[in-house]
């Protein structure tokens, strides 16, 4: 049985560091996760701050928020960190491409997640409409960057995993579902900028903030727990399975999910930035009801 066992380990084209490829999920993996690093140890720092600088109480709703948002970003960015340095270990090319989707994708998601956090941090340290909506535009901006780094990356490890016979149809689709996010966010920042804000807040506008923050983060944090479950399935299969190809329904599975579901974070993510609340009222029972926050 050794003898069968090491004869079938030889059959096996190991170490497959993916020099035959044009791009390395193995060489680029250690890299990225110093990034997620640093980002996780900025989060970090930040939710240092809003725990030990003390705030008035007219800010204390919107650092509420962005420490939310700040602890889910910790823990995403926490997980990215380690499965993309997990890559530097790796000896299969295909089984790799496949972790480096899956941990591409947290990454670019947790990232906005923080940058959304830091939009609630200027909310609670400085109310000022101009600040807020200078904030959001570059928010914009990385998730339309992120957007197109997750269309980019689930057509790459496609190709690249099934490198045999066409996957034009497919890939085109993944392409279709970019643009149709991309037309999908933008219409929502457009109307939450230009026509839903341009109406006075009213009372209900901090309570509606804070749903929009809930759900933002619920949905990040499902995708984070999903992702860590497939990336333990992808890590947990031996070197065979990925050889001579991974199963087609795997590599289709993998590639849709960390584009789909991205996506769908992303636009939720429009939705939970900061924006202006109203101003203070004089009756007692609203701030009571922690309904009128003070601006």
């Amino acid at each position: 049985m050794d003898l069968k066992h090491v004869e079938r380990a030889r059959a096996l084209p190991l170490p497959d560091l993916c020099h035959s490829h044009d791009w390395s999920p193995i060489a680029a993996g250690p890299g990225q996760s110093v990034l997620a690093g640093v980002l996780a140890g900025v989060t970090f720092l930040a939710v240092t701050v809003i725990l030990t600088v003390p705030r008035e109480s007219d800010g204390r709703a919107s650092a509420d928020q962005g420490l939310k948002l700040l602890f889910v970003s910790f823990f995403g960015l926490a997980v990215a960190a380690y499965l993309l340095a997990d890559l530097g270990g790796e000896q299969a090319c295909p089984r790799a491409e496949m972790e480096e989707a899956l941990g591409g994708a947290i990454l670019g998601t947790f990232a906005i997640v923080m940058i959304a956090a830091l939009t609630w941090l200027v909310a609670a340290w400085r109310d000022d409409p101009k600040v807020l909506q200078f904030m959001r535009g570059p928010v914009y901006v990385a998730a339309a960057f992120v957007l197109l780094l997750l269309g980019t990356n689930s057509v790459g490890s496609l190709n690249s995993d099934l490198d045999y016979g066409s996957h034009a149809v497919v890939s085109w689709v993944m392409y279709l579902v970019t643009a149709l996010a991309a037309v999908a966010a933008g219409a929502q920042a457009w109307w939450l900028e230009y026509i839903a804000g341009s109406r006075r807040p009213d009372a209900s506008a901090g309570t509606r903030g804070a749903r929009r923050v809930s759900q933002f983060a619920g949905a990040a944090l499902g995708f984070l727990a999903v992702s860590t479950l497939a990336s333990g399935w992808t890590l947990a299969m031996p070197a065979k399975y990925y050889y001579p190809h991974p199963p087609a329904w795997s590599v289709y599975a993998t590639c849709g999910f960390t584009l789909v579901c991205p996506a769908g974070i992303l636009i939720l993510a429009i939705r939970g930035l900061a924006r202006p609340e109203p101003d203070a009222e004089p009756d007692t029972s609203q701030a009571s009801c922690g309904v009128g926050w003070p601006g």
